[in-house]
């Protein structure tokens, strides 16, 4: 019977060498998440020392101990020095990765090759194990009850989600306004069900209205109601939504796309908690909850005119607007919304994804995407796998998720551009107007979007994509020059 052999103390550079619990030990603190084989409650390896190993073994405050035959005794070696964390391939052949990327054998002597670098949300692979890198302390654990609690409500067990949900319950503590940011498909609407469900509103309704689109009678009748003989054609008295949920919550969805003129009333009652139906002269009151919710940049529609600024404050008085981080910043949740999401999936694919009866490789090529559209994309994959299924527990890549057969670690460089791409949500900081970059003048006029739109039958959609604009973009433009889009339906 083979020894165990003890991994080697290898000394960090001389400048990083401190005693943890130092003033500057907070430098490298870190930790890692595992992701699969998939723990619950999760598992979290709090690193404390500028020199960490993974490896085949018991663990212990300076080794993360695996308990498979597939890897080495030692395996990685995680360093701490003057540029900050790097990773080192000691022994392993095979099996061992970095955002999709195999780590080669003497890695050491090239620390300064950039790909080798451990930032913050690195993807590690080791044997079968997937593990996401994060820099700072090591969170405290959460009950299981707690977190199969929370987890129903808002899947995902990442730092950046549990900010998320702590925010989210402060705001459900409140009757003030709260505003949700978030890029589309980043789960805006279920956060605004977290907080409708853990408010003291939760007895009553949860109302929404989607806010794209709308004329200002059409938003005051849909939000405040109507009496009979209001207008032609209104033969019974309809109640609004404010009323319907005025024990519960409004969720406003798409703030940012609500016509100018408009604002003022949404401001209006905000203000007062009072209101009108059309046609009555008799104010009632509501006490409902309201929450709303964008992927715009407000402030910078403020600076461009577009969104009133004193509506803007009032969802800031009390708590700061709450950003939805997108899914390809917190892959370690991915698992928890597979199992959210095929709940109407067939049984064989809802126990596979609900058993972990899935391999490394698949879901490797899930944490690596860089989730365009985020959980509306994971929703889309899941069809797929309706339609089509694949062998879970295998090696075949899923062209759903990679085109073009691309390798590992082109996904992981697609995800890193996208990022760098992504809109920045800022509040109560100073911009600096940008240029516009959509067509205007003599080269986009009423006549052109008018015909594009009449082509795509009202499509916002379709008729932004021959214009090259996005539909907030072309949203903008047909409120500057006067086009009504239900001309065109």
């Amino acid at each position: 019977m083979s020894q165990d052999v003890s991994l080697p103390e290898t000394e960090p550079e001389e400048d990083s060498v401190m005693e943890a619990g130092s003033s500057s030990a907070k430098n490298w603190l870190a930790y890692l998440e595992q992701v699969y084989p998939d723990p619950f409650p999760a598992r979290r390896v709090a690193i404390e020392y500028p020199s960490f190993h993974i490896g085949r073994g018991i663990s212990s405050d300076r080794q993360l101990g695996l308990n498979s035959p597939k890897v080495s005794r030692n395996c990685l070696q995680l360093t701490y020095g003057s540029q900050g964390w790097r990773v080192s391939n000691l022994s392993a052949k095979k099996r061992a990765s970095l955002n999709g990327r195999k780590l080669p054998l003497n890695l050491a002597k090239d620390l300064s090759a950039r790909e080798y670098e451990l930032n913050d949300g690195a993807i590690l692979r080791v044997g079968e194990n997937l593990f996401v890198f994060r820099e700072g302390r090591c969170p405290p654990p959460q009950t299981e009850n707690e977190l199969s609690e929370e987890l129903e409500a808002l899947p995902g067990r990442s730092r950046l989600i549990s900010k998320v949900r702590a925010e989210l319950r402060q705001a459900a503590g409140h009757q003030q306004p709260v505003l949700l940011l978030g890029e589309t498909g980043s789960g805006k609407t279920v956060a605004a069900n977290f907080i409708h469900q853990w408010s003291n509103s939760k007895q009553g309704k949860l109302e929404s209205l989607n806010c794209a689109g709308l004329s200002k009678e059409r938003f005051e009748q849909t939000l405040f109601g109507s009496e009979k003989g209001a207008f032609t054609g209104a033969t019974t008295r309809v109640p609004g939504l404010v009323e319907l949920s005025k024990d519960g919550s409004l969720f406003l969805d798409e703030l940012g796309l609500l016509e100018f003129k408009v604002q003022g009333a949404l401001l209006t009652f905000i203000e007062t908690g009072e209101f009108r139906s059309m046609g009555s002269s008799r104010s009632q009151s509501s006490r409902a909850q309201l929450i709303a919710a964008t992927n715009a940049n407000l402030e910078q529609e403020v600076i461009e005119g577009s969104f009133r600024e004193d509506l803007l404050a009032r969802f800031g008085k009390r708590q700061s607007p709450i950003v939805l981080p997108p899914l390809r910043d917190r892959p370690e949740d991915l698992v928890d919304w597979l199992r959210a999401l095929c709940h109407k999936a067939p049984q064989a694919l809802r126990e596979s994804l609900n058993e972990g009866s899935y391999g490394a490789d698949f879901l490797e090529y899930l944490m690596l995407y860089d989730w365009p559209m985020n959980l509306r994309k994971l929703e889309v994959v899941i069809a797929g796998l309706e339609r089509s299924p694949i062998d879970l527990a295998g090696k075949k890549q899923p062209d759903w998720v990679a085109e073009d057969n691309q390798p590992h670690y082109s996904l992981w460089q697609n995800r890193q551009s996208r990022r760098a791409e992504e809109i920045e949500y800022h509040w109560k900081s100073e911009l600096q107007e940008e240029p516009d970059t959509t067509q205007s003048g003599p080269e986009l006029t009423k006549e052109i979007i008018e015909q594009q739109l009449k082509a795509a039958q009202g499509n916002i959609v379709k008729a932004a994509g021959h214009l090259g604009l996005s539909r907030y973009q072309l949203y903008r433009e047909m409120k500057k020059r006067g086009v009504e889009r239900s001309k065109f339906r």
